[in-house]
């Protein structure tokens, strides 16, 4: 028993070192690419897309600094740069990781009621809930479960708000009125009959 117990231990550890490497590899060619394919990554400030007086400056070339640059830039920025849906989906990774975030602090309770007075597991099994040995301690679970999934819940209503209010503000704003995008409907489902323009 002890053996499957270490083997489970040893198991995860492996996989957290193999996906940190794979991760930091694909971290690493990120930082790199990023410098040398300007076209993808900084198009509008490296070349002529777009008028001088609306080219937004390159950001820094460092490792990090890019990221400490971006998120110093005002929403009204990103929006005129990426579009509306550039800054959502920016803006949606941002609370993800926030989630993702709240979600390892629930450890800082969690872990030290699955850990003491347990069933006497061993490894990483004493951390979960498998190691609980009075009933009574599932409390903390349940509490902890309510609370994060509650915060979740009223993050997505007021993300949900929030997205109807700023694109229905963003679509009735002149700048975007003038937009040929906005003035432009695609029909990809014409029939023939509609396609002959002596019907017209």
């Amino acid at each position: 028993m002890a053996d499957s117990k270490s083997t489970s231990t040893q198991d995860v550890l492996t996989a957290v070192i193999t996906n940190g490497v794979i991760c930091a590899i694909f971290v690493l060619l990120f930082i790199l690419l990023r410098l040398k394919f300007k076209r993808i990554y900084q198009p509008k400030s490296s070349f002529d897309l777009v008028p001088e007086d609306e080219k937004p400056k390159p950001l820094p070339q460092g490792p990090y600094q890019w990221i400490i640059a971006l998120f110093q830039k005002e929403p009204a920025f990103v929006i005129k740069q990426a579009g509306l849906d550039g800054y959502l989906f920016i803006r949606y990774l941002f609370i993800m990781g926030c989630m993702a975030l709240g979600g390892i602090f629930s450890w800082i309770v969690l872990f030290p009621v699955n850990a003491t007075n347990g069933k006497g597991e061993t490894g990483l099994n004493q951390l979960g809930i498998s190691n609980v040995g009075s009933p009574g301690r599932y409390y903390a679970h349940v509490f902890i479960s309510w609370i994060y999934y509650g915060i979740l819940l009223f993050v997505i209503y007021r993300e949900l708000y929030f997205y109807s209010s700023i694109r229905s503000l963003a679509l009735s704003t002149p700048a975007y009125a003038k937009r040929i995008s906005q003035r432009t409907v695609i029909f990809q489902t014409v029939t023939d009959q509609f396609l002959d323009e002596e019907q017209f």
